[in-house]
């Protein structure tokens, strides 16, 4: 019995402990470029917006209110964009289209702009005598936050909350 110990000793001697790699490594996928990852990755942004259900109308509330949401969307850049659904939201579509119209505002791949023109009026509208900068700041207060103020007629009854995905 002995002897039969040695024989599977020493052949276990003879074995190699751990087999070899072959030869030639596994190739390795290459990595996906930037424009590449960025295809596949789902990119979801939003904003939240209020907007007034009893629009105003009257010139100068109309006026402090455009304002409040131009201001609000970054529109009195230069070209600055704006998602177009947004400003529908807080302007009121009909709004909106009069100025396309008047070329106030140009449309394109579902963003806003404000053109030269526009610019210039909406600018001249705010430096007007009659210009309520407080009336603009509660305006927008609601348009960001849904802030009621009732001093300038900004009731809760008349928010809505719209979540617009880009």
């Amino acid at each position: 019995m002995a002897q039969t110990q040695l024989k599977t000793a020493s052949k276990a001697a003879t074995k190699p402990a751990v087999k070899t790699a072959p030869k030639t490594a596994p190739k390795v996928a290459a990595k996906a470029t930037a424009k590449e990852r960025t295809a596949t990755l789902v990119k979801i942004k939003s904003i939240k917006v209020f907007a007034l259900n009893n629009r105003p109308v009257s010139q100068g509330k109309l006026f402090a209110h455009t304002h409040a949401a131009l201001t609000y969307f970054g529109l009195f850049g230069k070209g600055n964009p704006a998602p177009r659904k947004a400003v529908e939201h807080v302007m009121g579509k009909r709004a909106v289209g009069n100025h396309l119209h008047e070329g106030n505002m140009a449309a394109d791949k579902g963003v806003l702009r404000l053109t030269d023109a526009g610019i210039a009026k909406f600018g001249a509208r705010t430096s007007a005598a009659g210009f309520d900068k407080a009336l603009s700041d509660a305006y927008l207060a609601a348009i960001k936050d849904g802030k009621v103020n009732e001093a300038f007629g900004i009731r809760q009854q008349n928010l809505v909350a719209m979540t617009v995905y880009l």
